[in-house]
């Protein structure tokens, strides 16, 4: 009886640990997955996917690119390699990022 008792409170508590080790916070990786638009001009944008590609928008044309992120960086370039863009991310969370480049800070809503 006091085994299945202490086993149970033991399952609980495997159970509770997993499920908020599951909600911590995400990564910029997992957070810039989606579709971004500008917040002053909402056809234009990037559509970043898990896999490293995106495509940048701006109306109905569309560019292919690989993205990365390392440490406060987001790398773009062409599928080809022999094109780059360098950003700076300032902020990035579930709804908002905002990158700077050369001077200028573009903001990005999710939709």
């Amino acid at each position: 009886m006091k085994k299945k008792s202490l086993l149970r409170i033991l399952s609980a508590l495997l159970l509770i640990t997993l499920l908020l080790t599951g909600c911590g916070p995400k990564s910029p990786d997992e957070l810039i997955v989606g579709r971004w638009v500008f917040e002053e001009d909402t056809t234009t944008g990037f559509e970043f996917f898990s896999d490293g590609d995106a495509v940048g928008f701006n109306g109905d044309d569309t560019y292919e690119a690989n993205w990365s992120i390392s440490e406060d960086s987001l790398k773009l370039s062409n599928p080809y390699g022999d094109d780059m863009l360098l950003m700076n991310i300032e902020d990035l969370t579930e709804d908002r990022l905002v990158l700077s480049a050369e001077g200028q800070e573009l903001v990005l809503l999710k939709e």
